[in-house]
């Protein structure tokens, strides 16, 4: 499938995420990263891009606020993309060999260290 010249795919199946997310769970409270995500894909769809997450996302999985969430099993490395966004585990894709105009890489993680 070749994907839209204004979509942007992010990809996030950080392999340790133990509860899946989606829009519906900045209700009930969602690790940063995951809240970063939805938060930016909103500001890219009002940019006037079609949006679309792979992730854990259970029966989350819809679309919500023009923004669709897919379980990441659906994604298909196959695929051309126009803007493709490996979020946390870049990895995987990389493995994938992922074809897209143009990659980014979004770690949202920040590592704190205190002394003693």
């Amino acid at each position: 499938m070749n994907w839209d010249n204004n979509s942007i795919v992010i990809h996030s199946n950080f392999p340790f995420h133990v509860e899946d997310w989606a829009y519906p769970s900045l209700k009930k409270g969602i690790g940063g990263s995951e809240e970063a995500i939805i938060y930016l894909s909103q500001e890219l769809v009002r940019l006037g891009y079609q949006v679309t997450v792979f992730n854990k996302c259970g029966d989350m999985e819809g679309e919500y606020n023009r923004v669709v969430y897919k379980s990441v099993d659906k994604f298909n490395p196959q695929d051309n993309f126009n803007i493709f966004i490996f979020h946390r585990a870049w990895t995987q894709p990389m493995q994938m060999k992922v074809k897209a105009k143009k990659l980014r890489f979004g770690y949202t993680t920040t590592l704190n260290y205190f002394r003693q």
